[in-house]
């Protein structure tokens, strides 16, 4: 059972000067229809108060409880470019992973492609299948943060923005990817999505999720550049860059204490031998000076 609330409201949009202000003499009327599609709940239990008999006692009559948060909804027309957008309806639902497809196809009349989630999980696995070796933080990092410029397109725009075969090329090349594997990227995708390309939003990670056996480490995206994954002598590590001084573990300030690096393998080798070495430098003045100064 379900409740289907209509709401239709009328919001005033006034046109802005040539300096970007709101002129008050210069406006129109933004008409629309919100719909909220609500889950109506039975409720038959409970204990209520007798004020006639003055006794607490078992309820009785039934209730039909209407959900506070609609599982699906629509709003209609858009609201594009400070104005009604006809062609396009703005669908919301409760569960991202589990879309009305009934709803959006034989009401609102719209092709359903993929989810928010589905589309997410496959330009991931086009990543790890393409450029095997060279996806590695940076280029993540990287890609990640060219994408999230393109969401954030402030230029007005009919529809979302979204990714096309020659932006992914382009971002890659631009997060250091080879050449070879970009267009094999862009082939791959171009043929994934035909003429649906991915939105700019779904592809966007709000921050870098790095796990290990016993470690998850969240990093949000302006500190991206902080953290770093090196191999050390077959060891991989994990570092991070600290420089407030403010540090917390499970809540509670702590001092790093300072401490020395082990040398590597090959300052080993050489404080092992005893072997001292100094790193010289040919100068001119060296260079000029008469063959006369050499031994014979």
């Amino acid at each position: 059972m379900y409740a289907i609330l209509v709401a239709h409201c009328t919001y005033t949009v006034f046109n802005k000067t040539r300096n970007d202000e709101k002129n008050p003499y210069d406006s129109l009327d933004y008409s629309f229809l919100a719909v909220a599609i609500c889950p109506v709940e039975v409720r038959t239990d409970g204990l209520i108060y007798n004020e006639t008999d003055n006794e607490i006692m078992k309820k009785i009559d039934t209730d039909r409880i209407v959900a506070e948060v609609p599982s699906d909804g629509f709003l209609y027309p858009t609201f594009t470019g400070r104005g009604p957008d006809v062609n396009h309806v703005l669908y919301y639902t409760r569960k991202p992973k589990e879309v009305n497809v009934s709803l959006v196809e034989q009401v609102l009349g719209c092709k359903f492609t993929y989810t928010a989630q589905q589309e997410k999980e496959q330009f991931q696995e086009m990543l790890q299948d393409i450029l095997g070796e060279e996806l590695n933080y940076n280029t993540i990092t990287a890609v990640n943060e060219r994408i999230q410029s393109v969401a954030e397109d402030p230029e007005p725009s009919a529809d979302l923005p979204v990714i096309d075969d020659i932006q992914i090329r382009d971002i890659l090349l631009d997060a250091g990817v080879s050449e070879e594997k970009a267009e094999e990227m862009q082939t791959a995708y171009r043929e994934k999505v035909q003429n649906h390309p991915l939105s700019a939003d779904n592809l966007v990670d709000k921050k870098t999720v790095i796990t290990a056996p016993g470690i998850s480490v969240q990093v949000k995206k302006d500190f991206t550049s902080c953290v770093h994954l090196q191999n050390v002598d077959g060891h991989r590590y994990l570092m991070i860059d600290l420089d407030d001084p403010d540090i917390q573990v499970n809540g509670m300030s702590v001092e790093i204490p300072e401490t020395t690096l082990p040398p590597t393998s090959e300052e080993a080798m050489l404080e092992q031998l005893g072997t001292d070495f100094v790193s010289l430098e040919s100068t001119d003045s060296a260079a000029d000076e008469p063959d006369s100064d050499l031994p014979f």
